[in-house]
């Protein structure tokens, strides 16, 4: 049984198989009011710590907050209909006998669960404005001669080496 921090309480729990990256890992799948908690093979390490070769696995726990997790959705996959977990930055599929249920109960859950920390980026903005892009650009000095942008502290232009205005 998954160890549940104080005010957390248990939505759901079953045994899933995680499928994808080092190979299918089965394990129990919980839902919390705060998180999606994975218990079985886990890689060592943080996830998506660079390395040489597959991720060596050991049994553990995988604790997702809420915050982290987009969406949860039912996609197909190889071996039928799987539950999909959006993610900051990637996604997470497991194999459940019912992939609608629980992306419901992620996608509920997350209405009620707590903000991301002070701090915390909860994902990636979006792309740049049209103003920010705009700015950049005019931090780039132009070279006079040959017309390349080059970066902001430059002294001389990267193409052609002519100086750049101070």
């Amino acid at each position: 049984m998954v160890e549940l921090q104080p005010g957390e309480t248990v939505i759901r729990s079953a045994q899933v198989v995680w499928v994808g990256g080092p190979g299918p890992r089965p394990g129990t799948l919980t839902l919390t009011n705060r998180a999606v908690i994975f218990e079985g093979p886990v890689p060592v390490g943080p996830p998506g710590a660079p390395g040489a070769g597959p991720p060596t696995l050991e049994e553990g726990i995988r604790r997702i907050p809420l915050w982290r997790c987009r969406a949860a959705r039912v996609s197909p996959g190889p071996a039928g209909l799987r539950l999909e977990l959006d993610l900051l930055q990637r996604s997470i599929f497991f194999r459940t006998p019912d992939p609608q249920g629980w992306a419901a109960a992620v996608n509920q859950a997350k209405t009620t669960a707590p903000p991301p920390p002070p701090g915390a980026g909860a994902g990636p903005t979006g792309p740049p404005s049209g103003a920010v892009i705009a700015a950049r650009r005019a931090a780039m000095p132009k070279c006079a001669y040959c017309g390349n942008l080059n970066a902001p502290m430059a002294t001389h232009c990267k193409s052609c080496g002519a100086p750049l205005p101070a």
